[in-house]
């Protein structure tokens, strides 16, 4: 069985801009195991299971979490390298689920931030409102060339609804009363626990990620 990697945040504190730069030229040592993508390849692999996942979430609830745990051990089953597991499991019911079925993580990576860099970043995060690229404004990281205007496709940037404070103060809540917890779970399960502090400037935080999950 596949090595499994968790790797934890909140919603805003970076881990994907950590994970796509550490998975540049590593696609043939890792995979990761997002729920996005893989509710992308159950809509194009198994139309009767995306279509009673469709009708959940467009009636607003969430997902089950049976549904997600079939999803994810098929994949976890299947592997045949390091899997880094990106946002499953969210919750305690999941990470217990996830052991009944046998998938233990060797580590749980947590990406931290505080909460009011969160909430910060997240006021300063504006999107194409057609290619969906991502910048940063006010002296952000990653600026557009031009103020409010794309560089791939000259379409206006938008602030995303998420990006709201009051939305984003809701998910960190959330973070901290179902996602959190998590962590301890699978410390007690056996798991070696990280912690990379996002707050840093330059590339410490990304070196120290990366030395981390070299190890897997």
């Amino acid at each position: 069985m596949s090595t499994i990697v968790l790797v934890v945040g909140k919603n805003g504190a970076g881990k994907g801009t950590l994970l796509d730069k550490f998975m540049n030229g590593r696609e043939e040592e890792y995979q990761i195991l997002a729920m996005s993508g893989l509710l992308t390849k159950v809509r194009e692999t198994d139309p009767e299971l995306w279509a009673k996942i469709d009708a959940i979430m467009k009636s607003g609830e969430l997902v089950p979490d049976d549904i997600i745990l079939k999803i994810v051990s098929k994949e976890l089953n299947s592997a045949a390298k390091t899997v880094i597991c990106d946002g499953f499991p969210r919750n305690l019911a999941q990470a217990k689920a996830m052991i009944n079925a046998g998938h233990v993580p060797a580590a749980v990576i947590e990406v931290y931030l505080e909460d009011e860099q969160v909430i910060q970043r997240a006021g300063l995060r504006r999107v194409c409102s057609k290619c969906r690229k991502s910048y940063t404004v006010a002296g952000g990281h990653n600026p557009p060339k031009q103020d409010g205007i794309c560089d791939d496709c000259g379409s206006p940037l938008v602030k995303r609804p998420d990006d709201e404070e009051e939305v984003v103060r809701k998910r960190l809540n959330q973070y901290e009363q179902q996602t959190y917890p998590v962590i301890e779970f699978f410390e007690n399960a056996g798991a070696i626990t990280f912690e990379v502090d996002n707050s840093r400037d330059g590339s410490a935080a990304q070196i120290e990620f990366e030395e981390i999950l070299d190890l897997f």
